[in-house]
This record gives C-alpha cells, structure tokens and sequence, in this order.
C-alpha cells in the first residue's frame, strides 16, 4: 500500500475515533502497528535495537497515539502528524538507552513517507497572482 492509500485510510480511520468509533480505533492502531513493524524494524536495527525494543517503541507510539488522538486536525494530513509523534518517541527511546549520548532527532529516518502537499491559494493571493 502506497503512502497517499495510507493517508486516506489513516485519516479517515482518525476521524472515525475522534468521532467515537471502536472499530475505526482498533483499525488505526492495527495498521500503524503493521506499518511499523514492516518499515522500522530494519532501520531501527541501525541504532542498535533489537527486536523487543522495536516493541517497546511501538508500544510508545501506541500510546501517544492514544493520550494525543485529540490533537489531530481533519483538515491536516494525518502523516506527518504520525511521523513526528513517531520520531520523537523513538528518539526519546533511545535518549533512555544511552543517557550520556545526545541523540539530534535530524539523524532519524522518517518511517512514513512524506506526501507532497499541494499549496494553498487564497482568492486574495491568485488575484495578486494573476
């Protein structure tokens, strides 16, 4: 499944939840869990994880995911969103590991891909535009 087919389930998934529905929750953290567990594991081995750790992080995500749903906006894309709750968990996983090293989040790999956002054009702007 491509990164935009992700977007369109995981938001609309997020905004079942946010919306009150199980069902929707349960299929959220499902597929985050299996996306993450398919794309990180090989990047996350990089830093010297081992495999209970990659589940010790998702299990972190999952839970920010969790106490932070409400913070997700419907009319931002659900991605990026995720991304950074995804890095910052991981960083802070590792910040735990190795207390005396500093970690810069900018070393980490974005586990979701980024999708291309298209500009936003008010009336206003495409007047001055045009």
């Amino acid at each position: 499944m491509n990164s935009h087919d992700l977007e369109k389930r995981w938001a609309a998934d997020m905004t079942a939840t946010q919306a009150g529905s199980k069902e929707a929750y349960l299929r959220l953290l499902s597929g985050v869990s299996a996306s993450f567990r398919q794309f990180a594991a090989a990047d996350l081995r990089r830093f010297g994880l081992q495999s209970q750790d990659v589940e010790d992080v998702l299990q972190e995500i999952l839970l920010a995911i969790h106490l932070k749903h409400h913070t997700w906006r419907p009319d931002h894309p659900f991605l990026p969103w995720l991304r950074a709750i995804t890095r910052h968990k991981l960083v802070d996983f590792l910040r735990r590991r190795n207390r005396r090293n500093e970690l810069p989040i900018d070393d980490f790999p974005d586990i979701y891909p980024v999708l291309p956002t298209e500009p936003v054009i008010t009336p206003p702007m495409q007047e001055l535009l045009t």
